[in-house]
């Protein structure tokens, strides 16, 4: 029995290292030309890996196909984030909001290739170069959402409340890279009354709305709700913001965030 059990675990284990593997190449293929593909295959390579050594633990071919792949990773993190700060820094330079959906794109590559390797310098160092321009670069990106954000308010209340949510967000951000940074302090202290009235503007609004929609014997909604459905109306960007987290946690395997 015991016999019959680990045949059983040999086949599936070959089976899984071969998954993996076809997942690896398929990877390798992508990378030079689609990163986030390539990425999306490693992470399958790597499960079918995990799941292999699981089967059977001293399986040799899915240990080094697993060393492969998080080196690959590793590599290909390293090789988006110096692309990503290329581009931000470009950008910072001319002064450009844009600066920030780069340079934070850069620090998530390389934070995630320092989780699968903490010892790479070029990582670390790209890393560090990121968080120094980060704060300038989310005040550039304040800054712009407070401009939209008084462009968008003789037309929308709502259109202009959330472009200056976006900006307290961005001072904040800058200030949490950077306690005590003048220009992102300045900027949240001229949004924040903003934000205070456009809210109350804003329910406001909707409850009149919805006054004249609700008939009279129906209970009014609550003003938190309605300025709750108010805020969830299409917001009118001027940029893709595109901050969404490079992968968060290989380790895990997980998908991409929320740079």
């Amino acid at each position: 029995m015991a016999e019959a059990e680990k045949r059983v675990n040999q086949k599936l284990a070959d089976l899984l290292t071969r998954m993996g593997q076809r997942e690896q190449a398929e990877g390798k293929d992508q990378a030079q030309w689609n990163p986030d593909e390539a990425l999306s295959h490693y992470e399958a390579a790597l499960e079918h890996y995990a799941a292999a050594q699981e089967a059977q633990p001293d399986q040799p071919a899915a240990k080094r196909g697993e060393r492969e792949v998080r080196a690959a990773m590793e590599q290909l993190h390293v090789n988006e984030g110096k692309g990503a700060l290329e581009h931000g820094k470009s950008a910072l330079a001319k002064k450009s909001p844009l600066a920030a959906p780069s340079l934070s794109e850069a620090l998530a590559h390389f934070e995630a290739a320092q989780q699968l390797n903490p010892n790479n310098a070029e990582a670390q160092a790209g890393a560090e170069e990121a968080r120094r321009l980060l704060p300038e670069a989310m005040t550039l990106a304040g800054q712009a959402e407070m401009r939209s954000g008084e462009e968008a308010e003789p037309q929308s209340s709502a259109d202009a409340l959330n472009h200056y949510e976006e900006a307290q967000s961005d001072f904040q951000q800058a200030l949490a890279q950077k306690p005590g940074h003048r220009p992102a302090e300045k900027g949240l202290q001229a949004v924040e009354p903003k934000i205070a009235k456009l809210r109350q503007q804003v329910a406001r609004e909707a409850e009149k709305a919805a006054k004249a929609e609700n008939p009279g014997n129906q209970p009014a909604p609550k003003l938190g709700d309605l300025l709750g459905q108010a805020n969830e109306r299409p917001r009118d960007r001027q940029r893709d913001r595109q901050r969404q987290r490079a992968r968060n946690d290989p380790g895990d395997r997980k998908n991409y965030p929320d740079w």
